[in-house]
């Protein structure tokens, strides 16, 4: 059956690729897991699906956001809950058990303004101020080696002791740091 709302077109997607809905339905797993094609389609179909519901509910994810977050910690919590209700958490995190690196760079790109990328979009609803480090090997890596960090582990606990180190550095930004520490992990390996 098709979707209504604004992903109905997901059903023509999937057909005109040639996908059922057999291709929707996870492969059992197998010793040595790969995520395969179908698996992907299914991760990404419960994603839109609930982001449809989002629409539906919300008309729109910063309204969203508005209604149920205040600072950056409480909007990546937010957003984790959200989709997790809706059963899209192979895409977007369950809980702030992890660092939650994507929706942190999300929030990052929708609150931050002034760079090529930071698109400052919902600079009305969060404060910069109490956005959470987006969390990579490399920054972590950086941040350990510079003092910043004494743990390796990319973990939420570990993103928010970056984010108020940096917030002393950058007290009205502390996610201007996230490049810097990104480039000279990413220079480093190379």
């Amino acid at each position: 059956p098709a979707v209504a709302g604004p992903f109905s077109y997901l059903s023509k997607v999937i057909s005109v690729c040639g996908l059922g809905a057999a291709h929707l339905v996870p492969q059992p797993h197998r010793q040595h897991h790969q995520i395969t094609d179908s698996e992907t389609h299914h991760h990404m179909h419960q994603l839109l699906m609930a982001y449809n519901r989002m629409l539906q509910e919300h008309g729109s994810m910063k309204e969203y956001v508005r209604q149920n977050a205040a600072t950056g910690l409480e909007a990546v919590e937010a957003i984790c809950r959200f989709f997790a209700a809706h059963d899209a958490s192979a895409v977007v995190p369950k809980n702030t058990a992890s660092a939650c690196k994507r929706v942190c760079m999300f929030l990052r790109w929708m609150v931050r303004s002034g760079s090529p990328v930071d698109l400052g979009l919902w600079a009305d609803i969060i404060d910069r101020r109490t956005l959470i480090m987006p969390l990579d090997t490399h920054v972590v890596q950086e941040a350990t080696r510079l003092g910043l960090l004494t743990s390796r582990t990319a973990s939420m606990s570990t993103a928010k002791k970056l984010t108020a180190a940096m917030l002393e550095v950058f007290p009205d930004d502390p996610l201007r740091a996230d490049f810097a520490l990104f480039g000279l992990g990413v220079d480093e390996n190379r």
